[in-house]
């Protein structure tokens, strides 16, 4: 089994499209403006909300600069705490939307 047919990645993949929605639909957005927003078809915004296949990373991108967002605030889990051996969280949401947070920790 390839790691993309992976139970881990499919849910990984799931809880992504589902922060994509909730940021979308945070922003009072629909696919269709978040689409014109990233340059992309309204078929891509629903395959990845509905988590239909892992997006490129190029989507990633395009999905978070239309949002506003950093990438890593997309991603269902907290890297860095994974690193440090502590279960990984999403990031807030509403700390992704707020305009001073940069996706880095403070000096």
């Amino acid at each position: 089994m390839s790691i993309r047919e992976s139970p881990d990645c499919r849910a990984f993949v799931l809880r992504l499209g589902e922060r994509v929605r909730r940021l979308r639909n945070m922003q009072h957005l629909t696919q269709i403006e978040l689409g014109r927003r990233a340059k992309m078809d309204r078929r891509v915004i629903t395959s990845v909300e509905q988590g239909e296949h892992p997006p490129s990373m190029g989507t990633l991108y395009a999905l978070a600069q239309a949002l506003a967002v950093s990438v890593s605030c997309l991603m269902p889990m907290d890297a860095e705490g994974a690193v440090r051996g502590v279960e990984p969280q999403p990031l807030p949401l509403e700390r992704c939307l707020d305009l001073d947070y940069m996706g880095m920790p403070d000096d």
